[in-house]
């Protein structure tokens, strides 16, 4: 009889212990968390109450679109909840070509990233007159590049191009899923033809950015 007592409470014992090992590796502190709840608190989001009544995020495709989250426009407070990944075949290879040009320094040219858009909708209809800004204090130009970047590994972007006129400077620190970014526009003086505006893209910044909305007449 003892022994079987014993034996017991060696198994009650293991068993005990392999649940406390199976609680530990799921609450790991240093599991990097998912970044796909965001808060966007939009400045005057109030003044566009009775235009908006909703805010959809999605991938722009040329076959299908790929929705992230549809959410109430609450007077500029938004709750979003994007999917924790998404699949390679809505992503692009990092170095294709594309928003991010491939001449720029990239430290892992093997990542897949996809830039975030957006609509805003008035009793179920796209309402397209509408901008949504993430500008620094005191800027006076639109900071609509693009809010949101995912990517399916970190890497490290830096460099500058031209387009259309502007300088774009890119110091871009990915994390795997989602990067807010911040776009500080500067006016360039000059005559026609030259550069006219600087645009600095990141995802870090030591200034205050804001949120708010702008309307195209």
């Amino acid at each position: 009889m003892k022994y079987f007592i014993k034996e017991a409470i060696n198994r009650l014992s293991i068993i005990i212990l392999i649940t406390t090992i199976l609680a530990a590796c799921k609450n790991n502190p240093n599991e990097p968390k998912p970044n796909n709840k965001l808060e966007i608190n939009i400045e005057n989001g109030a003044n566009f109450a009775s235009k908006i009544d909703e805010v959809e995020f999605y991938i722009d495709r040329e076959d299908k679109d790929f929705l992230l989250c549809r959410v109430p426009f609450n007077n500029g407070k938004l709750s979003l909840i994007f999917p924790e990944n998404i699949s390679d075949a809505y992503l692009e290879p990092i170095n294709g070509g594309g928003q991010i040009p491939p001449t720029l320094n990239i430290s892992d040219t093997t990542a897949r990233i996809c830039f975030v858009s957006y609509r805003f909708y008035k009793n179920n209809k796209e309402v397209d007159n509408f901008i949504l800004n993430h500008m620094r204090e005191g800027q006076t130009l639109p900071g609509d590049y693009s809010h949101f970047i995912y990517s399916n590994k970190p890497t490290v972007v830096s460099g500058s191009f031209t387009e259309t006129n502007d300088s774009i400077v890119m110091n871009l620190q990915f994390k795997n899923g989602y990067n807010q970014t911040y776009t500080d526009v500067e006016p360039m003086s000059g005559v026609e033809g030259e550069l006219k505006h600087k645009i600095i893209l990141s995802t870090s910044t030591d200034k205050v950015f804001k949120w708010t909305i702008s309307e195209e007449k």
